[in-house]
């Protein structure tokens, strides 16, 4: 297993519990369909659905920090902002035939989404959830 799901990713928020169990769900599929045979056409529909996955869960997160007033909404919004352009990049590199390893993708998104889970949702939900 690629990323496995641990009680200290947990944010008290179901919906986004949800979201974050999906997207481990989603990268583990990922993860195995890449390795066992990777082509352009395979990497290039897992950015797309990296992408799309990721852009409906923070829309959605950050809706609910604006609905709170979330004083730390913009620095949020920055890391997925961050993450966004960083697996644009890839995804650009791979429509123009560049070759890297599929797991520096993996490296990217999971290193990001530990650190991102552990600690910005981790204090977003404290300061949201009894709001």
């Amino acid at each position: 297993m690629f990323i496995q799901w641990k009680e200290s990713f947990a944010t008290g928020i179901a919906e986004f519990d949800d979201h974050h169990r999906k997207l481990i769900d989603l990268l583990n599929s990922s993860y195995f369909m890449i390795i066992e045979g990777n082509s352009q056409e395979e990497l290039q529909q897992l950015l797309d659905g990296l992408l799309d996955y990721t852009r409906y869960h923070f829309e959605a997160e950050e809706a609910m920090m604006r609905a709170k007033d979330y004083r730390k909404l913009d620095e949020h919004m920055i890391e997925h902002i961050n993450f966004t352009h960083g697996i644009l990049s890839f995804a650009r590199q791979a429509r123009a035939g560049q070759q890297f390893l599929p797991i520096e993708i993996f490296d990217f998104v999971r290193n990001w989404f530990v650190m991102h889970v552990v600690t910005s949702d981790a204090e977003m939900s404290r300061a949201v959830r009894f709001r």
